[in-house]
């Protein structure tokens, strides 16, 4: 059976920016709660979650489902980890930019 369902369109605002929404992933209804702004977000991630269940079910017919849970919390925890390291190094460049303006604009004697 194909998990590549990407939507069931049975949804129902709850009010305080909610809504219900029915999803379908590996064949299963799931009814979740989700911010209304947020729902593009979450029906995007059902459509890479049932297309990575398809992948590996062809590729490994006799796997469980958890371990295509397990490749997707590792590619998670890579993105997450590049996120927090990016800003370290923007901000040394951008130091390192910095005091090379201020020793160019700064004479040897101290002079500006």
């Amino acid at each position: 059976m194909s998990g590549v369902v990407e939507r069931v369109d049975i949804y129902r605002d709850m009010g305080d920016g909610m809504r219900k929404i029915h999803v379908r992933i590996d064949g299963v209804t799931h009814e979740l709660l989700i911010p209304v702004e947020q729902e593009e977000i979450y029906r995007n991630a059902v459509k890479l979650l049932n297309g990575r269940i398809d992948v590996y079910r062809k590729k490994f017919p006799d796997t469980d489902r958890p371990k295509v849970a397990y490749e997707l919390a590792v590619e998670w925890c890579l993105l997450d980890s590049r996120y927090h390291e990016a800003p370290l190094s923007v901000m040394r460049e951008l130091a390192g930019r910095i005091q090379e303006e201020l020793d160019s604009e700064i004479g040897s004697d101290g002079s500006i």
